[in-house]
Order: structure tokens, then sequence, then C-alpha cells
């Protein structure tokens, strides 16, 4: 019985913090977060500047800790494009149409530094997380970006 309420009690944490970041996005960069069952997670925007009509979509087939962590991970790039001319000189080649060796590395860095920011994210708002599960599915998401830098034509093949 303390298993269930326990698991009942970080359910309703999950739910909680992902209000919060929900609110903390929709306030400062004013940012919507769309939930979508299969839908692909990420965080749409046209350059390096976060703009009012951008927006993040998280795939609902995930478990709720699984689109938390995903949340605080798309956030993190919002939080980096909140100054575009930073964001231009320290990721120059992310928005180049062309898919140079330049532009995937530049993908891969941002990558890498919004799930920081993203960790410092949930520490500034007081977001629990379960250090092993977080691990994990950085660690994933990031191999998937490393595989495609590797080899982007290799990588899209069907």
């Amino acid at each position: 019985m303390i298993v269930k309420n326990a698991k009942r009690t970080r359910s309703s944490d999950i739910a909680r913090a992902l209000a919060t970041i929900e609110q903390y996005l929709l306030f400062r960069f004013r940012i919507h977060v769309l939930y979508g069952k299969s839908e692909a997670t990420g965080y749409h925007t046209n350059g390096h500047q976060a703009q009012e009509d951008d927006f993040i979509t998280i795939d609902s087939s995930k478990t709720k800790e699984h689109q938390l962590y995903a949340l605080l991970h798309e956030a993190g790039h919002a939080i980096l494009r909140s100054d575009g001319e930073i964001h231009r000189r320290r990721f120059p080649m992310t928005e180049h149409t062309r898919n140079t060796i330049g532009h995937r590395i530049d993908v891969f860095r941002e990558e890498v530094v919004a799930w920081e920011r993203a960790r410092s994210l949930a520490n500034e708002l007081m977001v629990e997380i379960h250090e092993e599960k977080w691990h994990r599915q950085r660690s994933k998401a990031l191999m998937e970006y490393v595989k495609w830098a590797y080899s982007p034509k290799e990588y899209f093949k069907p």
C-alpha cells in the first residue's frame, strides 16, 4: 500500500512539475507546449532567436517522467535561444541549410548544452530528477545525434 501511495505521489509530483515548466515557458517566452500521441518531441522555432510563435511538442505516448525530462530539455533550447545574437555566435551553423559537418557539430553541441541547461532549470524550479533515469534518457537522446552527425545518410536509411 505504501508503494502505491508513493507512486501516486510521484505521479502527482511529475504532473505539477510539467505544469510548472509549461507556465515558465509561457510566461517567460510565450511558448506553448502541445502533447500528442506519437508526436515527435521537439522545439519548433525559426532561427536563432526564440519567438512568440515558437512551440514545443511532446510525445504523450511516453511515460510522464519521460515527458518531463523531454520538456526540460526542450525548455533548455528555448533558454539558449532567448538571446539570438549570443546563440548565433555560440552555434553559428545550427541554422545552416546544408548538412555540413559544421552544421552537424553545432546541432550536436546545442543538444548537449540544452541538456545541461535543462538540468539547471530543474534545480531553479525545484523539479525533482531521478538521476539514473535522467542520465539514461539524456544518453540515449544524445547517442541518436552522434549517429546522425557521424553518418547522416546511413541514419536516415529506411
